[in-house]
């Protein structure tokens, strides 16, 4: 995802995330920590309902 947002130029990468049970993924899952922690552009999570 960081790559295709690189590629396009993009302003932003927007991400929706559910909640997820342990501490470590409280407020948003593992794949938009891990997008949050690469990318050099910002990013917007969404929390989604279950």
């Amino acid at each position: 995802m960081v790559d295709a947002a690189d590629e396009i130029d993009a302003d932003v990468i927007v991400m929706g995330t559910r909640p997820h049970s342990g501490i470590g993924h409280a407020l948003m899952g593992s794949t938009a920590t891990k997008v949050m922690q690469h990318s050099k552009r910002p990013v917007l999570i969404v929390p989604l309902e279950k």
